[in-house]
């Protein structure tokens, strides 16, 4: 009992806080309103819509000026408000650069040095691949000696890991060279081994840095500059047996200078060709982002080529280049497809050991393109993310990515069948069936169940509780004994349960083979009102019965959609379309000509430039009785008012028969007439509302 009251305590003093917390904003908001009108108008656009780029913009633009003419008004609660609108297209967009720069001039500004360093920090964290930033950060930090050297330079080691492969990546080796040369000189073997770094990269730049290895390298001898492995190899070489170590450096290295010469004209051939490499929403050309392609293409070849010598470094250049192309495409999908693709290649490989391309690494990555850059409504990424957690057996993380998409979009068809599809790969047919089979029926149940208690609510007040418990006890939803689908149960409604339907019948006809068992499964659904709209359920028996060849039971899918579903009429269309072409290719040529009437009239349906007027199943659905003849008439009434009767429309009485054929012997045509003239301006009668 004590427990339960000091929980109850706890509870109420925290609600108490979270009150008090929203009522401080609330006065900070209503501060700012008055003294920044400016302000407060972005601040309610960008509440309603993040991804404003334009109006984010005007917002720092206006900030900026506020803490340049006047940084003594920034008070430590309107300090905390820019923080906020900071961190919030920050979070949101954490790939623009100018952005955080302009963040840690306002911070160095209002708060100094070490407040803007963190804020650089955070910048880092968030965007660890960003060659300004970490210019930025190693700048400050070196002309502020805010570091001891050690720190520095583990500091510089890190920019060089994260940015030192991208092609114009010289600025960060240039400033990481010039401090170690203040710090140790030119001779040390600090300065020798960046050199000997860098030298193996392809960059825009690289002959500097060879000039700067020739100059140096007489100051070291041959175990200095050539590891020992690759030493004994070169001195194994027939024509290298018996020349000096000047000599056999100068072979060395030469080859190297070689290859990065190569490798970096070839390289040049794709980089010059890059015009956008910074982040924003608008679209990259088409031709970049092929060029991004063939490029990602180039190394991923230049690595299975060196492969066989497990060379970490090749796969650096490989996920390099990729972050790179990440950074102008982030919200391009196929392009996080194509690297995490590449990325579980080298995973599974059993050639290549390497403590760089783990589970978590590949996780890293998808959830940063999940989580930060691909939109909402783009799921194939998600879906590629949900089956390798399946991979790796994390089944918890891999249902609660389905969960999270059919949460957001309930009324979708395709996250059912991916989690449905999970379940089948981790379970036998036979449970996936038997528990799909009970959720449909619950639900079924659950529908009936909720229509009988309605019903009875309206015809007897007095007795609703009784009714209410025999309506219950009399349908029992039966319990579904597998806790997977049992979980999956709860996310399902009347749209997207259908698909287990559909899931289902795929398992019985393509898995087991059992065609009719397949069709009277697919028949115990059709009139049921939730599969009326259940685009997914009508296409895949529509296609089954197609597969079957079987003309009749089209037929009947056909007459029944156009008059009793609710699917979109595009959909409808579509259908009608496979219908008259599976037609001339399965009917001879007396079929064809009992039938021309109808499939005459089917193509006068799908015709987009035809008028809704010749769509017959439209204005057959507009009657209870389906009677298209009782819709023409209130049509010719309505004259194309709905809603509006006219008495009478003028109507020609000797209309001709095209169908008849032209007989040049007999009398001419008589000219027609007409009936109804007289009543065609008649005062029309529009609808009144009654008064109460």
């Amino acid at each position: 009992m004590e427990v339960a009251v000091v929980h109850l305590t706890r509870m109420k003093t925290h609600m108490i806080k979270r009150n008090n917390n929203h009522r401080q904003q609330q006065q900070q908001q209503q501060q700012l309103s008055r003294k920044f009108p400016v302000w407060e108008r972005s601040h309610k656009i960008l509440s309603e819509d993040d991804t404003n780029l334009p109006e984010w913009d005007k917002l720092i633009s206006y900030i900026e000026e506020l803490v340049s003419n006047n940084s003594n008004i920034f008070d430590l609660k309107l300090k905390n408000l820019l923080h906020k609108e900071f961190n919030k297209l920050l979070t949101r967009f954490p790939l623009l650069v100018d952005y955080w720069k302009k963040y840690v001039a306002i911070e160095y500004t209002l708060n100094g040095l070490d407040a803007s360093l963190k804020i650089l920090e955070t910048s880092l964290n968030s965007f660890p691949n960003s060659l300004e930033l970490w210019l930025d950060y190693m700048s400050i930090i070196t002309s502020n000696n805010t570091h001891d050297s050690e720190s520095i330079r583990v500091l510089y080691k890190d920019a060089i890991n994260k940015t030192g492969r991208q092609f114009l990546s010289h600025p960060i080796w240039d400033s990481y060279l010039d401090w170690e040369l203040k710090e140790s000189g030119e001779n040390s073997n600090e300065y020798i081994n960046i050199i000997l770094k860098v030298i193996r990269i392809p960059l825009h730049q690289y002959a500097k840095y060879f000039q700067i290895f020739y100059k140096l390298k007489d100051n070291f001898t041959i175990e200095d500059l050539i590891s020992k492995d690759q030493l004994i190899d070169l001195r194994n070489e027939d024509s290298n047996e018996l020349k000096s170590d000047s000599e056999l450096i100068n072979i060395y290295f030469d080859r190297i200078f070689t290859k990065i010469e190569n490798g970096t004209n070839t390289r040049w051939e794709f980089e010059s060709k890059l015009n956008k490499q910074h982040f924003d929403l608008n679209l990259v050309p088409y031709d970049e982002i092929i060029n991004w392609e063939n490029y990602l293409n180039f190394e991923e070849k230049e690595f299975a080529k060196e492969s066989e010598n497990n060379n970490i470094s090749n796969i650096e250049q490989v996920k390099s280049l990729y972050e790179r192309s990440l950074i102008p495409l982030a919200i391009n999908e196929n392009l996080w497809i194509k690297y995490v693709n590449w990325l579980i290649k080298i995973y599974k490989s059993n050639n290549i050991e390497n403590q760089i391309i783990t589970k978590d690494y590949i996780k890293s990555i998808f959830k940063r393109g999940c989580d930060s850059f691909i939109p909402i409504d783009q799921n194939k990424l998600r879906y590629k993310f949900g089956k390798f957690c399946e991979i790796c057996k994390d089944y918890e993380e891999s249902d609660s990515i389905y969960y999270n998409i059919i949460k957001r979009f309930p009324s979708e068809y395709e996250p059912v069948s991916q989690i449905f599809k999970s379940f089948l790969r981790r379970k036998n047919e036979t449970i996936c069936i038997k528990n799909s089979k009970i959720i449909i029926n619950n639900f079924q149940i659950k529908i009936t169940t909720n229509k009988e208690i309605k019903s009875s609510s309206s015809s007897s007040s007095s007795s609703n509780s009784k009714h209410r418990d025999v309506i219950e006890a009399k349908h029992t939803e039966s319990i579904i004994p597998d806790s997977d689908f049992k979980k999956l149960s709860s996310y399902l409604n009347e749209r997207n349960i259908s698909q287990l339907i559909v899931e289902i019948s795929k398992i019985l006809w393509i898995r087991q083979r059992k065609v009719k068992e397949t069709r009277d499964f697919l028949v115990l659904f059709f009139k049921e009102q939730f599969i009326k709209s259940s685009i997914t359920y009508w296409n895949f028996f529509f296609k089954f019965e197609l597969q079957q060849r079987n003309k009749k039971n089209l037929t009947n899918i056909i007459n029944y959609i156009k008059l009793y579903s609710n699917l979109p009429i595009s959909i409808i269309n579509n259908l009608i379309k496979l219908y008259i072409e599976f037609l001339f290719k399965n009917s001879n040529k007396l079929e064809l000509f009992n039938i021309s009437r109808e499939i005459e009239r089917m193509l006068l349906e799908i015709d987009d430039e035809s008028s809704t007027n010749m769509k017959r199943f439209l204005k057959t659905r507009l009657d209870s009785g389906r009677d298209e003849e009782v819709t023409n008439k209130r049509l010719i009434k309505e004259n194309g008012h709905p809603g509006i009767s006219v008495e009478f429309k003028p109507r020609i009485v000797n209309a001709l028969n095209f169908t008849d054929p032209i007989k040049f012997n007999e009398n001419p045509v008589s000219i027609p007439y007409f009936t109804n003239v007289e009543k065609a301006t008649l005062p029309i009668h529009y609808p009144t509302m009654e008064k109460e």
